[in-house]
C-alpha cells in the first residue's frame, strides 16, 4: 500500500530538516498505525544517516514498530550515559478504544542503531500510564543523569527517576 500524498511530503520535511545537521539517526513515529489498513506502512521508522546527511531506512526496526499503536511523541537523550542516543516513545491512543490508558516505551540505543526496549527494568511505571501527548527528558533531581517528564490526557504529570 502507498503512502498518501501528505503523508509522504512529511517524511519528505523531516528528513530535509534532519539531514541538514550532523544528526546520526531520525526516528519517524506516526499517530496513524493504530489503523489496521495502513498500519504496517505506518510503523514507527528507524533511518540512519551515513555521515554526509543522507539517511536510509535502517534494516533494524524499533521495537515499537511490531505493535502497530498512535505514537505521540519521540523523545531523544542519552539516559544511560554511554555517549549515543536514547529514545523514548509515547503511546497516544488504541484505534476503536479512546480514553484507554496506554505505555511508554524507553528504547536503549547499542550504539549501532538497534535499539532494545528496557521499560520493564527501568522504568515500569510507563505501562498503561494514560494518553500521552508530550515528553521531555531532563535532569529533575540535579544527580547528573537524565529523568523523564511524561505529560498526557488523563493523567497527571509524571515523572520517572531512571537510574542505571
Amino acid at each position: 500500500m502507498k503512502l498518501r500524498k501528505w503523508q509522504a511530503s512529511c517524511i519528505n520535511k523531516a528528513l530535509k530538516q534532519y539531514s541538514s545537521g550532523n544528526n546520526h539517526f531520525l526516528a519517524l513515529a506516526t499517530p496513524g498505525a493504530g489503523k489496521t489498513l495502513m498500519a504496517s506502512e505506518l510503523a514507527d521508522q528507524l533511518y540512519l544517516n551515513n555521515g554526509d546527511g543522507i539517511f536510509s531506512p535502517s534494516p533494524n526496526v524499533l521495537p515499537t514498530a511490531s505493535s502497530y499503536f498512535n505514537t505521540s511523541v519521540v523523545s531523544t537523550g542519552d539516559f544511560d550515559q554511554d555517549g549515543d542516543t536514547d529514545l523514548f516513545v509515547g503511546e497516544r491512543s488504541i484505534t476503536a478504544a479512546y480514553g484507554v490508558p496506554v505505555n511508554g516505551h524507553l528504547l536503549r540505543n547499542d550504539g549501532t542503531g538497534i535499539f532494545a526496549d528496557q521499560t520493564a527494568i527501568l522504568a515500569p511505571g510507563l505501562n498503561e500510564i494514560g494518553m500521552i501527548t508530550d515528553a521531555n527528558f531532563n535532569d529533575i533531581d540535579a544527580d547528573g543523569d537524565l529523568d523523564l517528564v511524561v505529560i498526557g490526557e488523563f493523567m497527571g504529570i509524571e515523572l520517572s527517576l531512571i537510574h542505571i
